[in-house]
């Protein structure tokens, strides 16, 4: 993953808030594995303290894990249903609150999204060419409070001595243009969201929930090497 400018901050955002919800739907809880002669035992992978579904296939890949920190804090409810990494840099993990049944495909995946926690942690140490932004420090986020159209909504401060930004979980308006007019406008709501720069290690850290901003703080000040 390779960032040149202030919307290094924008793409681990968005990272952390799109994971691949519908898939979600198939997924088999970890208390409850049952093989069949048409469908093999679901693999785990454990990471940290968390033992996950491995549906990346992790461990049969031997995928290398990334050099990032795990957290050891998530709140009550909620047990890990997806987790991946990727060519050893990034890492992915999703906990679902126990109250939603991730097999149940009546379940509208908005409602599993609303009920998730996403966890996302990138390394940088490969990719020289990004670290000139990374190494701005906490002056990337206040670029980035600066020329955002909610800046009212971003608070900048420091997470175990690391810089970071955030928002609380809130409502904006979707717009649908139409021939240059806006035809139609629909309050959406949006996840608490907080990224978080690692300087020592050079890893962005980030994770979303609709959850309180301060819950979210919990989660990164947990963080530990697995």
């Amino acid at each position: 993953m390779m960032m040149a400018s202030i919307s290094t901050l924008i793409i681990v955002s968005v990272a952390i808030l799109s994971g691949v919800l519908i898939a979600y739907m198939t997924l088999t809880t970890t208390d409850d594995v049952k093989a069949t002669a048409d469908q093999p035992e679901q693999p785990y992978v454990k990471i940290g303290k968390w033992t996950c579904p491995d549906t990346t296939l992790v461990t049969v890949t031997k995928e290398q894990f990334p050099p990032v920190k795990v957290p050891t804090y998530i709140p009550d409810g909620y047990r890990p249903i997806d987790c991946y990494y990727y060519q050893g840099s990034d890492l992915e993990m999703y906990f679902l609150h126990e109250s939603i049944d991730p097999n149940d495909k009546s379940v509208d995946p908005a409602v599993i999204n609303r009920y998730t926690i996403k966890f996302y942690a990138g390394w940088f140490g490969d990719y020289p060419e990004s670290l000139e932004v990374f190494n701005t420090g906490i002056d990337e986020f206040k670029a980035y409070k600066e020329h955002s159209s909610r800046s009212d909504f971003i608070q900048i401060f420091y997470i175990n001595g690391n810089p970071a930004m955030g928002w609380e979980s809130g409502l904006k308006n979707s717009i649908a243009i139409l021939d240059g007019k806006v035809i139609d406008s629909m309050p959406l709501p949006y996840p608490a969201t907080i990224a978080m720069k690692d300087m020592d290690a050079k890893v962005y850290y980030g994770v979303s929930a609709y959850l309180p901003l301060d819950e979210l703080k919990k989660i990164l000040e947990s963080l530990e090497e697995p």
